[in-house]
């Protein structure tokens, strides 16, 4: 399979931030890459007409709750999930953030600013978001937002 520029970009960063083969299940015949006007560099990536990443100026991602599927499901992403208690699952998948006081757990590759797929206790994707703590406070801490989440399971519909 032969990438086009800037699809290659796209899976150099995902790879970059999340390790080799991450990027493997993408739908890569069915995205569409978006310029800048302005700057021309890659800015979106979409999906059936949807923002399915987007590429901020400092070159990190916000990842959709449907690229962040695609991801989750190589397997690769373990060590980069938080797992939300029972309580907060059903609040984080309709959008609401995750508090360090819910976190089960957290993988240990996880750095504050990156995005982060949010599961419940048997390992549904429930959430997307900003990880907003290192992994270890998460857990740790009994006050204070671990995860912003950007998109949610019952937001996609």
């Amino acid at each position: 399979m032969t990438l086009l520029p800037e699809a290659r970009q796209f899976k150099a960063i995902l790879e970059y931030t999340y390790g080799l083969g991450v990027a493997d299940l993408l739908p890569w015949d069915e995205l569409k890459f978006v310029r800048s006007r302005r700057s021309q560099r890659l800015k979106h990536v979409k999906k059936g007409g949807r923002i399915f990443a987007t590429i901020k100026e400092d070159g990190t991602l916000a990842l959709s709750m449907n690229c962040m599927e695609y991801l989750y499901k190589t397997g690769k992403l373990e060590q980069f999930k938080v797992v939300a208690s029972d309580i907060a699952s059903e609040f984080v998948s309709k959008g609401g953030n995750l508090f360090c006081r819910h976190v089960v757990s957290a993988g240990r590759e996880i750095r504050p600013g990156m995005d982060v797929p949010v599961t419940d206790k048997k390992g549904n994707l429930i959430a997307t978001g900003k990880a907003v703590l290192p992994y270890r406070y998460m857990t740790v801490m009994k006050r204070g937002l671990a995860v912003k989440v950007r998109d949610a399971e019952q937001d996609t519909e």
